[in-house]
């Protein structure tokens, strides 16, 4: 018996259908039809979620936030998190991995930070 445990950090905004409109119910439903393990037994989150980025972007930017250079779409697994963490199951977040370096990411536009938050999660199961 195996028991899976970790946690995730990224620096962005969160998606939602306030911002990208039907896009965000797109973006649901890839994440519902997804299987987390390939064929291959390799997690596969970047492979559903990357092609989603530019729409995104492109979302945000009709609202007048323009998206830096680079950032990747994260899903806060929701099926197995306790209580008490920063950022709600289940949710989307258009920005960068905070194990990546702040000084590596690329230069930021003032209407993204304005908007961008920290987002942490945790899962067990």
């Amino acid at each position: 018996m195996t028991y899976d445990v970790g946690c995730g950090g990224a620096w962005g905004v969160l998606v939602t259908a306030e911002n990208v409109g039907d896009l965000h119910e797109r973006l649901v439903t890839a994440i519902a039809d997804w299987d987390p393990i390939d064929a291959a037994g390799l997690e596969n989150e970047e492979a559903v979620l990357e092609p989603f980025c530019s729409e995104v972007a492109a979302a945000l930017a009709a609202r007048g936030v323009a998206a830096p250079s680079g950032p990747s779409l994260f899903y806060c697994d929701g099926a197995d998190a306790p209580g008490r963490i920063a950022t709600d199951p289940g949710s989307i977040i258009f920005g960068f991995s905070m194990w990546m370096k702040p000084w590596e990411w690329p230069p930021v536009p003032a209407s993204f930070a304005a908007v961008a938050d920290l987002h942490t999660w945790v899962w067990g199961g």
